[in-house]
């Protein structure tokens, strides 16, 4: 009997290598925490640079403060105007301070300004390195209006204007032929430095302004405006203007309340076709047909 013997063949072992993941966690770890200790150290050298360069440099300290200089307000103190430096210094701003001009707020210095009642558009500027420049528009009365027993000025904006600032300094105005806007309601609730809201009121404003901008007025400047709150009207009283013979002394001009640019547009319309010798007394406006006019003659 014969056996055969049948050889298997050898498996070869091989090695298998683990990875050693503690390893490689304390070597991430490791470079982490030097990436930070670089971070920081980058950002404590920027911020002592930031600070010997820009927060300490003398030369970023406010050195000149730029005023512009109005009727009623000039940087230093002058006789009679209001001294915007004075304003400043509530602020702590001064030009022998270490204002550093970087970190000098300047929407509080603006939100200041804004609050003096007779100034408008305040612009406040930092300009490198070390100039503060401020500038500022003061409103102007277009009209006179009566605060109770007081006489009052507003101005475009239909904002009531002091006739006195709060240093007790007297306000200046051009009032030269200012138009008298009358029977106002409610002229005791008028206040300086209020913004008015009554319609009537802004309506004989807007009035004001459609006529002395308007392109063909060669007519006609208003003297009064008088509020007829019952009827929605305007009843305005006008004069001639120089070599117009149009509109007699004192004529009246009404005009409603609502539809202010067709009224205005009827009449300049009709100024510019009136060719009788008589002058116009009296023009209602507020009517769109059949226009009720009146001459010195009839």
């Amino acid at each position: 009997m014969l056996r055969t013997t049948t050889n298997k063949p050898t498996q070869s072992k091989k090695s298998v290598t683990i990875p050693n993941d503690k390893g490689k966690r304390r070597a991430v770890i490791g470079l982490l925490i030097i990436f930070a200790v670089l971070i920081a150290a980058l950002a404590y050298g920027l911020r002592i640079c930031w600070r010997k360069f820009y927060i300490e440099n003398p030369e970023l300290n406010v050195q000149e403060i730029i005023v512009t200089e109005t009727q009623n307000y000039s940087g230093p103190k002058i006789d009679g105007k209001v001294s915007v430096y004075t304003i400043l210094s509530e602020l702590g701003v001064e030009t022998n301070l270490n204002n550093n001009i970087i970190d000098l707020d300047i929407r509080q210095i603006r939100e200041r300004l804004e609050q003096e009642p007779i100034l408008k558009n305040v612009e406040v500027r930092k300009i490198m390195p070390h100039t503060l420049s401020i500038s500022f528009e003061e409103r102007t009365p277009q009209a006179i209006v009566f605060c109770g027993r007081k006489t009052c000025y507003i101005d475009q904006d239909a904002v009531i204007l002091p006739l006195r600032h709060n240093d007790d300094t007297q306000l200046k105005y051009d009032t030269t032929g200012l138009p008298i806007i009358t029977a106002v309601q409610n002229p005791d609730a008028l206040t300086p430095g209020q913004h008015v809201t009554d319609k009537f009121i802004v309506a004989s404003l807007d009035l004001l302004r459609k006529i002395q901008t308007h392109p063909g007025n060669k007519y006609l400047k208003i003297k009064q405006i008088q509020i007829s709150a019952q009827d929605d009207l305007l009843i305005t009283t006008v004069n001639p203007l120089p070599a117009s013979n149009i509109f007699a002394p004192n004529a009246t001009v009404i005009f409603p309340l609502f539809g202010m640019n067709d009224a205005v547009a009827r009449l300049f319309h009709i100024a510019s076709k009136y060719d009788k010798p008589s002058p116009i007394l009296k023009l209602d406006v507020s009517y769109k047909v059949n226009i009720p006019l009146k001459t010195l003659l009839n």
